[in-house]
């Protein structure tokens, strides 16, 4: 297989861990081997009991992108929810406000009902008022059609005199 050890590293830049300390090429069905001790030399170079390979390259995450790439997918996962977070407090505000317009705001803000019954009255009162006026007209008729009848029975009464 030699997609093998592209799957693994794929798999440890995911955050996912191996449970087997085994080198990458080394099957599974081969025995283990104690962990070998090291030693460092003069230079301060660390070396390995069988003084091969150093223990710094046995490390299969030298970098450590698997803490990294942890780290990484914590970070979002926390941003993720501090949106949710901030999505569901905009949502709930959005709601008491849409409630306080439909409800209370125009009861209880603008005081609607008693607007209403002033302006009735206020139209009830214009009505009258109109009503006065026309009467008024008609009574002004009157009085030009009694003024102009007094004044043909004047002029009937100076000729018979």
């Amino acid at each position: 297989m030699n997609n093998e050890p592209d799957l693994i590293q794929s798999a440890q830049t995911n955050g996912l861990t191996q449970t087997s300390t085994q080198p990458q090429d080394q099957p599974q069905d081969q025995p283990q081997h104690p962990p070998q001790e090291s030693q460092t030399d003069s230079n301060g170079h660390t070396k390995s009991s069988n003084g091969d390979i150093p223990p710094e390259d046995l490390d299969p995450d030298p970098l450590e992108l698997r803490k990294l790439a942890l780290s990484y997918d914590y970070l979002i996962y926390k941003i993720n929810d501090h949106v949710s977070t901030l999505a569901e407090t905009t949502y709930q505000s959005i709601q008491n406000k849409q409630q306080l317009i439909e409800k209370n705001y125009l009861q209880d803000q603008l005081k609607l009902d008693e607007e209403m019954k002033d302006v009735d009255s206020l139209l009830k009162k214009c009505t009258q008022l109109e009503l006065d006026f026309l009467k008024l007209d008609q009574l002004n008729m009157f009085i030009q059609d009694f003024k102009q009848r007094l004044d043909v029975l004047e002029r009937e009464f100076s000729q018979v005199e």
